[in-house]
């Protein structure tokens, strides 16, 4: 495994990365609607496209450097390939469900993301939840729930917002699983490893798709710079939500990833208000207060414990380790490593 052990972490540190990876999240519903509304007909697979081709360019050439590209290609290389091919098809569902559904409708998937994550994390990883976990988590999602409430006074039309819900539950099925696999892979591997393949894999995938599917729409349609700087802002904020999402991987885990994640419904809402003039409600204050106390009841046990190991530490002088039991993961006490 590549990389050394890391220091402990504050939660306000870790809550910090998950809250920016969700506002980055909503960013990318930001340009996704405003494509949307812009172009004729929309061309998720293209727009995805370039997401990858940026991880390849930036993380591929960090294993040339290192010696270790073709090594990784023969070892990770047919797993992770596949694990592309999920994700493609992934962001491909819930880019195309903006086309059909509003932008806070399509962020609500992080709510079926959640317990699909916790299921397959409990199955295939051996995590152990309690009771706490699973108030918090039922907590959290509740303040989604009330985000329907305010998404129901949205004033802009939708096309078929059943079939657009329906892109985004099988999308946040297909994003479950490949939160899992890396949470696995960046636990037993190096996490540029996996996005240097990911962002080669995705970008074959999405390439012959969209040379498939969406060649003629884009031949078709007249591209403007006001789209080509909404697809830039698109992978600007996907691209950071990929490169950040193992560290913060390496801090908690997949299901308090997608917890913290449910933040970008309310970003998203606030965006929506503000930029797309969708009808904004107070309600979105309870909403919020709800994941928010959702998280702090998920994270409260292991912090109080995590506090306790420090300030007995202190006393003896031992050096404070950041181990997965303190993270939330509550299996071994391995200390988590960066790549």
């Amino acid at each position: 495994m590549l990389g050394s052990p890391i220091p402990r972490f504050s939660y306000a540190y870790t809550l910090s990365i998950g809250f920016f990876i969700a506002l980055c999240v909503a960013g990318t519903g930001v340009f996704s609607q405003a494509l949307t509304e812009s172009v004729r007909e929309p061309f998720p697979l293209t727009q995805t496209f370039f997401t990858y081709v940026c991880l390849a360019f930036v993380y591929v050439p960090v294993l040339a450097y290192k010696g270790i590209l073709l090594s990784t290609i023969k070892e990770l290389g047919l797993v992770i390939f596949a694990i592309s091919f999920l994700d493609v098809q992934a962001n491909y569902l819930i880019v195309s469900a903006y086309k059909y559904t509003s932008m806070t409708s399509v962020q609500i998937l992080d709510c079926f993301t959640v317990p699909c994550v916790a299921v397959l994390s409990y199955v295939f990883l051996g995590s152990q939840f309690e009771r706490h976990h699973l108030l918090g988590a039922c907590l959290s999602c509740s303040g989604i729930f009330l985000l329907l409430l305010v998404d129901q006074g949205n004033t802009t039309p939708s096309s078929n917002p059943l079939y657009g819900g329906l892109l985004c539950i099988v999308g946040a099925s297909l994003y479950s699983v490949t939160n899992v696999c890396q949470e696995h892979f960046v636990r037993s591997e190096s996490s540029i490893q996996y996005l240097a393949l990911l962002g080669v894999g995705g970008a074959i995938i999405s390439g012959l798709q969209a040379v498939v599917l969406e060649s003629t729409i884009v031949q078709n349609e007249v591209i403007t710079a006001y789209d080509c700087l909404q697809v830039a802002g698109f992978t600007a904020c996907m691209f950071v939500v990929y490169s950040l999402i193992p560290v913060f991987v390496h801090m908690a885990n997949a299901t308090f990833l997608n917890m913290t994640l449910l933040s970008a419904d309310i970003f998203s809402l606030c965006f929506g208000a503000l930029i797309f003039n969708m009808m904004f409600s107070a309600v979105y204050i309870a909403s919020f207060g709800c994941i928010l106390c959702g998280i702090a009841l998920y994270v409260a046990p292991a912090t109080a414990a995590d506090l306790e190991r420090g300030s007995q530490n202190k006393h003896t002088g031992a050096t404070p380790e950041l181990t997965e039991s303190s993270l939330l993961l509550g299996q071994n006490d391995d200390i988590a490593t960066l790549a």
